[in-house]
């Protein structure tokens, strides 16, 4: 016998004790052993008669509970065995909530303490509802955005998509009488920032050992766009994809699997305590990206638990439902699942899943990463090996002239003094958009007479290696 979430031992009786009473309580239930010590060795107990007369009512003075107390003999050594439950009603101790978790009992604060209260009580922040929003106000672009989605995917019925926005809220259980929950005003309402802090999408790019950040970025706004902004920005600005080539074709392998970073991204918006106001954040490395959010699984899950097949616990149901009916998730906790699913045969580094009473995050490894590379001078914050560019001056110029800003093809052309446009297309424009260090601004219509052009993180990378 050992200690475990429902197995506490200790030597003697004292008044910590009712710790552990309340810890086992508030937790799955279990059982206390008195007269035993750490290692499970029996050491018995002195006056068990009086102990077991003490024990329960001391109990019961203090929680309000009856546990079932029993004696036990073990070589000539008295011991002694409290059965407690599990409580429908939290165990306060002096005004202090104490819970049990792995082997060990200990004192839930702040935010740990608010996870427990939400999750013990299948309570979340986004239910609630929003008076200081009208239903109406949120009958925008990025609801009509989710219908057609809807729609398309056929999760909304033709009859559906043309009921009122009141009516379908209610069908989707989006509404709390006249008022929208929390979760709806988040999704559509064009600045949800104003509501809670915990909205926002913080990303971030450091160095290897975490000490620097090299540049960030805030993303705000409706969380219905949440997913594809957070993924597009990752996958153009803080990656770099490696360019080879067999035979005429072009071959960029990217350092993460898009649809895992996409699963991750849409897990954490819908685990997420938004209540917490804390914004979800993703921090990129030289090696690793990592994507943290506050909200974590039911407390008596383990990471094993979430790698094999379970049912969908999501945070933020109505925020996970609208998601399902725009078919960007399922709701049948196949999230960890799909991941894992884009590594499938695959040799490289797996995804780590780690995660507390109040916080979950997920590491993804790069898989271009080669450490060597940043003793080449590249930038410290994507360090992965790139095909060298042979470069002409003119090139180079263009190059340095596109940082920071976009450039049509004429603006271009008359701040390299060129005047023959033909010429500029061909030895200049071509090169640079076949070796993808600049893209076009308008990429399904390249004739457009709007179009202009950007470098690429690549074309960042050729000028600080120039």
């Amino acid at each position: 016998m050992r200690e475990d979430l429902r197995t506490e031992f200790k030597e003697s009786w004292s008044d910590k004790c009712l710790r552990s009473v309340a810890g086992l309580g508030n937790a799955e239930g279990g059982t206390l052993y008195i007269g035993i010590n750490d290692k499970g060795k029996v050491v018995g107990v002195d006056d068990i008669k009086g102990l077991l007369k003490l024990i329960p009512d001391q109990i019961h003075n203090k929680f309000g509970i009856v546990p079932t107390v029993d004696s036990h003999s073990d070589n000539g050594k008295e011991y002694i065995s409290i059965k407690v439950a599990k409580q429908d009603d939290v165990l306060f101790l002096d005004g202090k909530v104490y819970v049990r978790s792995g082997s060990t009992t200990r004192e839930l604060k702040g935010r740990e303490l608010r996870t427990y209260f939400i999750k013990r009580f299948n309570m979340s922040w986004t239910d609630d509802p929003c008076p200081q929003v009208t239903i109406k106000e949120l009958n925008n672009v990025y609801y009509e955005d989710f219908k057609k989605k809807a729609f398309s995917k056929k999760m909304l019925t033709r009859s559906e998509s043309e009921l009122s926005i009141e009516a379908l809220f209610k069908k989707l259980e989006l509404s709390v009488g006249k008022d929208p929950k929390m979760g709806a005003v988040l999704l559509f309402h064009p600045e949800p920032e104003s509501f809670t802090g915990g909205s926002r999408v913080k990303i971030g790019l450091f160095n290897i050992s975490g000490s620097e950040i090299i540049y960030q970025d805030e993303l705000e706004g409706p969380l219905f766009l949440m997913p594809d902004r957070v993924l597009e920005l990752i996958l153009t600005k803080y990656t770099a994809n490696p360019i080879s080539y067999e035979g005429i074709y072009r071959i960029e392998k990217r350092p993460y699997p898009p649809e895992a970073l996409r699963e991750a991204i849409l897990n954490s918006i819908c685990h997420s305590d938004y209540g917490a106001k804390n914004p979800i954040q993703i921090k990129v490395f030289p090696d690793r990206l990592m994507i943290f959010n506050n909200g974590s699984p039911p407390s008596d899950w383990t990471v094993e638990t979430l790698l094999t097949s379970h049912e969908s616990h999501p945070g933020n149901p109505s925020i996970a439902a609208v998601f399902h009916r725009a078919g960007m998730v399922e709701r049948f906790g196949r999230g960890i699942e799909k991941i894992m699913g884009e590594y499938k045969d695959r040799d490289v580094k797996q995804p780590v899943f780690n995660f507390t009473e109040s916080a979950f995050n997920v590491t993804f490894f790069n898989e271009n990463y080669d450490a060597d590379a940043i003793k080449d001078g590249l930038h410290p914050g994507t360090a992965q090996k790139t095909e060298k560019h042979s470069l002409s001056a003119t090139q180079k110029s263009a190059l340095r002239i596109m940082i920071g800003k976009e450039c049509s093809p004429s603006e271009l052309r008359s701040a390299l003094s060129m005047d023959n446009r033909a010429s500029f297309h061909k030895n200049v424009l071509k090169p640079l958009l076949e070796s993808a260090l600049i893209e076009m601004t308008i990429k399904d219509k390249p004739n457009s007479k709007d179009q202009k052009y950007r470098l690429t993180s690549e074309g960042v990378k050729a000028i600080k290696t120039d």
